[in-house]
């Protein structure tokens, strides 16, 4: 007698190998099939969402309830002869220690003669003054 035929499964791959293009798909790291939903062309239309930003969103000044308890103005050093006062920057600090005491430096600001702007400097040891 003679050596038995081979079995074939579907489509003529031998039955071992249930599924061979799964084993193709494994080293290609591809899904298989992929998931189309349907079309939703002739349904209802959901309610366009309200216009305009949520309630409790509207920007707001932060500095609208800044109580300001000292005010210091500081000079520049090293100011160059001929410099004309320009004005002040405000530049607010707020120190907690054991009750809230905000400080406004007042840094004074001069244009040189060369029309460079020469402003003063805050310190450190100044806040703890």
């Amino acid at each position: 007698m003679g050596v038995p035929p081979v079995q074939k499964g579907r489509a003529g791959r031998p039955p071992h190998f249930p599924c061979v293009s799964y084993l193709i798909l494994i080293p290609k790291k591809l899904n298989g099939k992929p998931k189309i939903r349907p079309s939703t062309l002739n349904q209802e239309k959901k309610k366009p969402k309200p216009e305009g930003k949520r309630p409790g969103s509207s920007k707001r000044r932060k500095k609208t309830d800044f109580l300001v308890n000292e005010q210091r103005i500081i000079e520049p050093e090293g100011l160059p002869e001929g410099a004309t006062f320009n004005g002040y920057r405000e530049y607010d600090v707020q120190d907690l220690i054991l009750s809230r005491r905000n400080i406004r430096f007042l840094l004074a600001e001069y244009v040189t003669a060369l029309c460079r702007t020469v402003v003063g400097i805050v310190q450190i040891n100044l806040l703890h003054e």
